[in-house]
């Protein structure tokens, strides 16, 4: 389900096997800080924006250095929302386009962008549908 991020962040190494099991292991021991500020680098994000997506308070990042680790569920929406910006880099050929996409009011999600509904996992869920229908050549 995210080997590619576990991948893309070093968590793993390229042409290990991953199985489900590896990636519950990396989950419910956390991401370090270190791991979700690229994943917030990488979507041109600030600390404000990326919190409230994961949902830890701005003053608790400040706090936390780049060893320290996520929860599990914070841990996990990172991944997550890494794979719904990877999916979209896939569709649009571009991590520029591909953020501005993610980040423009959208008809298929009534008028908000697709990064609003990335701070639940019915959202990302939701964006991940979407994207995939435009791979498919449905209209969103």
């Amino acid at each position: 389900m995210y080997a590619e991020q576990l991948v893309s962040l070093g968590l793993v190494k390229k042409g290990q096997v991953i199985n489900q099991d590896t990636e519950l292991d990396i989950i419910r021991h956390g991401l370090s800080v270190k791991h979700a500020r690229k994943v917030m680098k990488d979507m041109a994000m600030s600390s404000g924006e990326w919190v409230g997506l994961i949902g830890l308070s701005p003053r608790s990042l400040q706090r936390k250095s780049d060893t320290d680790l996520l929860t599990p569920s914070q841990s996990e929406k990172t991944l997550a929302i890494r794979r719904v910006v990877d999916l979209a880099v896939d569709y649009y050929g571009s991590r520029p386009v591909a953020l501005d996409w993610l980040k423009t009011p959208q008809v298929a999600f009534g008028g908000k962008a697709a990064v609003d509904y990335l701070d639940t996992n019915t959202g990302i869920q939701y964006v991940e549908t979407i994207l995939n229908r435009l791979m498919h050549g449905m209209t969103a």
